[in-house]
């Protein structure tokens, strides 16, 4: 087995023991061959709201910071956050300011960035075009935007690669665990939508402050 990328605290590669019996030899087979590595993958995109899609592997201690500088470069200054359980719904809160969700959800940053249980992202809408960063269960994070060069230059500076093909940890057998730890404020989903929901609705969508 090979891969190069830190994974979250709260997921990571099944072993071999813990396989179900009726898979276990494919699955192994499959854990063996597993080369998981940092890098994008950037595609053009057919669908007129937004020119580029996007795909991202990055070490898990380093997610957050990435996040928030796609965020603070690709959306406008309201955003909507969206969020949702592991194999749930994902739910889309009412729009506030940008930098003001982003330096509320810095306080749980960790949480974010670890707990496999959770998924979440910004979008913003302006016009007819869309722009997202959204980071899955997994913790790798997916993109739709429609500014190549800003893009560009954010995962240049994180010290990313473009590259033709990644493969990502869901791709594989694998253990999500729930995370036990004093930084963790959130104990699920529906708890983090009702928690940034309180803090941005109650003026009409006023932005957070």
């Amino acid at each position: 087995m090979q891969n190069t990328l830190v994974f979250p605290d709260g997921v990571r590669l099944a072993r071999p023991e813990e396989l179900p019996e009726s898979s276990r030899a494919t699955g192994r087979k499959q854990l063996r061959t597993a080369r998981i590595e940092p890098g994008v993958v950037l595609k053009p995109s057919d669908d007129p709201r937004y020119t580029w899609y996007a795909e991202i592997n990055v070490d898990a201690p380093k997610l957050w910071l990435l996040f928030r500088a796609l965020c603070e470069a690709l959306l406008g200054p309201e955003a909507r956050f969206v969020a949702g359980a592991k194999d749930g719904e994902v739910v889309t809160v009412g729009a506030a300011g940008r930098d003001g969700l982003l330096d509320l959800l810095d306080l749980y940053a960790y949480q974010l960035a670890h707990d496999g249980y959770l998924q979440f992202g910004l979008v913003s809408l302006r016009g007819d075009m869309v722009d997202e960063v959204f980071v899955a269960p997994s913790k790798h994070l997916t993109v739709w935007l429609n500014d190549r060069q800003r893009f560009l230059a954010v995962i240049e500076d994180h010290g990313l690669a473009i590259v033709d093909q990644l493969s990502f940890i869901d791709e594989f057998p694998r253990v999500t665990t729930s995370l036990e730890s004093d930084d963790v404020h959130f104990d699920d989903a529906d708890h983090l939508i009702t928690f940034v929901r309180t803090m941005i609705e109650p003026a009409g969508n006023a932005p957070v402050s």
